[in-house]
């Protein structure tokens, strides 16, 4: 029997959309490789979330994760390609794998999450938060020479006419329009019956989509390491969370480490501890670009930030404050970010347990030695002002 198994290019993705899986009563556990090793498997698992960590890769590179990927998985799931809702990373070559390998004829794609403002229309996708909005036409942004579109209007007649209307396009890549859940809901059912195309969307269509092969069992949900300080690490300077920082700040009983960045917003000059509490209620580990809003700029809402260095010793920080501290829980903000510091800490896994806040997931991260932590993962461009605050309220 055939299992689902979700494939994102981060690490926040994969727990944003397995959670969905989650909710409808499925054990669900995303797995972060080590070296490419995407063996770590547990039989009384039913849905399987991988992170391929590929979103600021080539696009040679990337398919040579997916080819690995499919090597050792073949044909023993059923496959749903999460892809970032503002069109990042390189889902045309990552899809290209799938199609070319003949794990499916067509894609299915469909970016829309209507919760967070994206929604797609006429083949253009609209992404409208408060600190900014944009348009993009999907097929040119995703640099498709030719690809399949199904209006608002087929959308609407029901699951039936997206199916044969699928099945009647030539193209290999079929765009999808939605603009609410309902349509969603609707191309999701699509996507079950479409057994011969693989389906391509965010959290949004995650949460109707999946194969009707399982049963779906109650999910207990429990804690563990309580008793201790939440640690919160912040790595992006998404706007969004720049903002709920800005409220975050405001809990005086905050320990705050920053690494400092130099102006060229590459260089780490040093790290210190801006304040130190006696008894403090919680850590946070950022950059002065984000403590201090030291870089501001709205198109920073819909650009990757992804430096290698700053990365690893925001990770590594992450990692002694750890060790020298009652920490109980982690909060990490920003897929590449979250990756490095589970990493770090000798984590390869999360077993899903709910949802906080939408797309917000919380769940016990793990090793294979037995080490366990509770961790949230949030997206840069993920929830509104006080997300933060309800977050760390909720882990302490």
């Amino acid at each position: 029997m055939k299992k689902i198994m979700v494939i994102a290019d981060d690490l926040t993705g994969a727990c944003d959309t397995g959670i969905k899986f989650t909710q409808k009563g499925y054990k669900t556990r995303v797995i972060m490789p080590k070296d490419g090793d995407f063996s770590i498997q547990d039989e009384s698992v039913e849905v399987f979330s991988i992170t391929t960590d590929t979103r600021n890769c080539t696009s040679e590179e990337a398919k040579k994760i997916i080819n690995k990927l499919l090597d050792f998985y073949g044909g023993n799931y059923h496959f749903y390609k999460k892809i970032d809702s503002i069109l990042r990373g390189n889902i045309i070559s990552e899809l290209d794998v799938f199609i070319e390998r003949g794990y499916a004829k067509k894609a299915i794609i469909c970016p829309s999450y209507v919760e967070e403002g994206r929604t797609l229309k006429n083949g253009v996708l609209r992404i409208c938060k408060s600190e900014g909005e944009a348009n993009f036409n999907v097929g040119e942004t995703l640099g498709l020479e030719s690809w399949g579109y199904i209006s608002l209007k087929t959308v609407r007649k029901g699951y039936e006419a997206v199916v044969e209307k699928v099945r009647n396009i030539s193209e290999k890549y079929i765009l999808v329009d939605a603009i609410t859940n309902e349509d969603l809901q609707i191309i999701a059912e699509a996507c079950e019956v479409l057994t011969e195309c693989i389906p391509a969307g965010s959290a949004g269509l995650a949460r109707y989509y999946y194969k009707p092969l399982i049963k779906p069992k109650k999910i207990e949900k429990k804690k563990i390491n309580d008793g201790g300080i939440p640690l919160i690490v912040v790595g992006t300077k998404n706007p969004i969370t720049v903002n709920q920082v800005k409220q975050l700040k405001k809990k005086n009983n905050l320990e705050v480490y920053l690494v400092y960045i130099a102006s060229d917003g590459v260089t780490v000059t040093h790290t210190e501890i801006l304040e130190k509490k006696i008894n403090k209620e919680g850590i946070l580990l950022t950059t002065n670009l984000v403590y201090f809003n030291e870089e501001k700029s709205e198109h920073l809402l819909y650009m990757n930030f992804s430096n290698e260095n700053i990365k690893q010793i925001i990770a590594k920080e992450a990692t002694s404050i750890y060790s020298s501290n009652n920490i109980s829980s982690i909060i990490s903000t920003g897929g590449d970010t979250s990756s490095c510091v589970l990493e770090s800490l000798g984590l390869n896994r999360i077993d899903l347990i709910e949802e906080i806040i939408l797309g917000i997931p919380y769940g016990i991260a793990s090793s294979s030695d037995g080490n366990k932590i509770k961790i949230v993962t949030k997206s840069g461009g993920f929830g509104k002002e006080d997300a933060l605050v309800k977050l760390y309220e909720y882990m302490r």
